[in-house]
């Protein structure tokens, strides 16, 4: 069973329809069960519309966009997740910089993520010695700083996020 749907609309000829009804098929694992990131939709450069009916998150390749790219992505962080040492996504992007990410998986991106929480509990490290409680309904704006997400409650926590990349300026 398909753990998210997705619903794209788009067009056929003249009319607007909806081109896409089916589950999220771009989703990165990791080595801690339940700890997964399905790519609903993205673009590496300035969407138009309308746009072509394919699966625009079919053959992306990296989890962060470039300057001007974009990516919408729903996080799944299973209890313990961050809180203990485990093998991260196989697959990341150069825009990582300045990561330890087998041991306390602090990293900063070259992007803005505007997130928003579903459902459970998730803390946002920023290393420092501050963390962020974050619960239901909270969201947050998280620009290019360095920071962990950590899963210290006892249910699972789902986090949607838009991604768009962005360009470094110090």
């Amino acid at each position: 069973m398909a753990r998210f749907r997705r619903v794209v609309t788009g067009h056929s000829g003249d009319t607007d329809t909806v081109v896409i009804d089916g589950p999220v098929t771009n989703v990165m694992q990791s080595g801690l069960p339940g700890l997964a990131l399905y790519t609903v939709w993205g673009s590496d450069a300035t969407p138009t519309v309308p746009d072509a009916t394919g699966d625009a998150a079919a053959d992306l390749a990296e989890l962060f966009p470039g300057p001007g790219g974009n990516r919408f992505v729903i996080a799944t962080y299973p209890p313990g997740a961050g809180v203990t040492p485990f093998k991260p996504p196989e697959r990341t992007s150069g825009m990582v910089s300045n990561v330890d990410i087998d041991e306390s998986m602090m990293h900063m991106t070259d992007t803005v993520d505007y997130g928003i929480v579903v459902r459970g509990e998730l803390w946002m490290d920023l290393g420092t010695g501050e963390e962020v409680h974050l619960r239901p309904g909270d969201v947050i704006v998280q620009q290019g700083v360095m920071h962990a997400w950590r899963n210290r409650g006892t249910e699972e926590c789902v986090i949607a996020f838009v991604i768009v990349g962005a360009t470094r300026t110090t």
